[in-house]
C-alpha cells in the first residue's frame, strides 16, 4: 500500500491534494489561524513536506496556475513559520526561492492580478522578516515597494475586492511600521487613509477577504486610538471589528479562526470600556469572552494557545470584577489564572514570558 501511495504522488493532481492536506495539518499544528496545537517543530516538517508535494505537481505541469500558486503560497507559509520559530536565515532562504519562481513567471505574465497578489505576499513577508531581524529601515523599504507595486499595477477593475484588500494591507503595514519607528507624521497619513478606506468599504464587506482585512484594520485603528488616549474612538473601532468578526463566525460556525477573532475583538472592546469607566459593559464582553474560550478548550483541551487565551481572559475579567467590588470572584478568577501560569512556567522554564507571567498575575 505504501508503494502505491508513493507512486500515486507522482500524479500532479494527487501531489497537489497531498500538499493541500499537509498544509492544512501544518497550519493546525503551528497555530496559523484558529484552533491549533502550538506545535511549531512538527509543523515545520509538515510545511516542508507540503512544499515538496506542490513542487512535484508544478514540475509535472508547470503551466498550470493552480500548481504555481500553491507552490509559492506554501513557500511563503513555510517562511512565515520559520520566522516565528526564530530560524531567520532559513526563512530568508525560503523567500529567496519564492522570489526566483515569481520572477520567472512575471516575465510572461506582467499584468496578471493573481501573480501580483503573490508578489505582494512575498514582499510583505520580506518586510516582516526584516522587522524580526531588527532592520526597521529594510522592513519599511519592503512595505513601500509593495505599496508602489499596487499603485502602479494596471488594474482592469479599480474597485476589485483583491485591490481593496491589498491597499488596506499596504496602508496598515506602513502605518504600523511608522508608529513603531516613532514617525508619527508619516504614520498619520496612512492612518487617515485607513480611516477613509475602511469607512468606504464597511458597507460592502460580503467578500470574505475584504471582511478579514477590514477586521484587522479596525482592530489596529482601535489600537492607534488607545495609544493616543482617544478611548471613545478606540471603543467604536473595536465595536466595528466585533461586528465584522461575528458576521464571519455566523457565516461559518466551523471556522475556528473566525471564532478566535470574535474573542480577540471582545477582549479589545472590553479593555476600551474599562478605560472609559463603563465597567458593566466591559464585564459583559469579558465574561462572554471567557465563556467562549472555555467552550473552545472543551473541543481541544490540549491546545497550548487556547490555554494562554484562557489565562488572559481570566485576568481581564478579574480586573473588572475588582472594579465592580466583586472581590471574592476576582480572587477566584486570579487563582485559576495563577495555576495555569505556574504550570506553563514549569513546563517551559526557559521562556522568560512564561516565568515572569506568574509575577504579573500575583501583582
Amino acid at each position: 500500500y505504501k508503494r502505491q501511495v508513493e507512486g500515486s504522488a507522482e500524479d500532479p493532481e494527487v501531489a497537489h491534494a497531498l500538499g493541500a492536506a499537509e498544509l492544512a495539518v501544518a497550519s493546525i499544528r503551528a497555530g496559523l489561524g484558529g484552533a491549533n496545537l502550538g506545535d511549531g517543530s512538527t509543523s515545520l516538517a509538515r510545511f516542508e513536506r507540503a512544499v515538496g508535494h506542490f513542487r512535484r505537481a508544478h514540475a509535472s505541469v508547470s503551466t498550470d496556475a493552480r500548481f504555481r500558486e500553491a507552490l509559492v503560497n506554501a513557500k511563503l507559509r513555510l517562511a512565515d513559520q520559520q520566522q516565528v520559530a526564530g530560524h531567520l536565515d532559513a526563512s530568508r532562504a525560503t523567500l529567496a526561492k519564492a522570489d526566483e519562481l515569481l520572477t520567472a513567471w512575471e516575465a510572461d505574465m506582467p499584468d496578471d492580478a493573481e501573480l501580483l497578489a503573490q508578489r505582494i505576499g512575498y514582499v510583505r513577508a520580506l518586510g516582516h522578516l526584516e522587522w524580526s531581524a531588527e532592520r526597521p529601515e529594510a522592513a519599511l523599504a519592503a512595505y513601500e515597494e509593495a505599496h508602489r507595486r499596487i499603485e502602479s499595477f494596471p488594474w482592469r477593475d479599480a474597485d476589485s475586492p483583491k485591490r481593496a484588500v491589498l491597499v488596506l494591507q499596504s496602508h496598515l503595514d506602513l502605518a504600523t511600521t511608522h508608529v513603531r519607528m516613532a514617525r508619527l507624521e508619516q504614520a498619520g497619513t496612512h492612518i487617515q487613509k485607513l480611516v477613509t478606506l475602511s469607512d468606504t468599504l464597511d458597507g460592502s464587506r460580503s467578500n470574505a477577504q475584504t471582511r478579514e482585512a477590514l477586521w484587522h484594520v479596525h482592530m489596529k485603528l482601535g489600537e492607534f486610538a488607545e495609544a493616543g488616549g482617544k478611548h471613545d474612538a478606540a471603543r467604536d473601532r473595536h465595536r466595528r471589528a466585533l461586528t465584522i468578526a461575528e458576521e464571519a463566525a455566523a457565516d461559518d460556525p466551523h471556522d475556528a479562526y473566525a471564532r478566535q477573532r470574535v474573542r480577540v475583538s471582545r477582549g479589545a472592546l472590553g479593555t476600551s470600556l474599562v478605560r472609559l469607566g463603563e465597567h458593566d459593559a466591559a464585564h459583559e464582553h469579558h465574561s462572554a469572552g471567557l465563556d467562549a474560550v472555555r467552550e473552545e478548550r472543551s473541543r481541544d483541551p490540549e491546545n497550548h494557545t487556547l490555554e494562554w487565551d484562557l489565562r488572559v481572559a481570566l485576568v481581564r475579567l478579574a480586573v473588572v470584577e475588582g472594579q465592580r467590588g466583586a472581590y471574592e470572584q476576582a480572587k477566584r478568577l486570579l487563582r485559576e489564572a495563577r495555576t495555569i501560569q505556574e504550570r506553563r512556567a514549569k513546563e517551559d522554564p526557559e521562556r522568560l514570558d512564561e516565568v515572569s507571567g506568574i509575577a504579573d498575575v500575583e501583582y
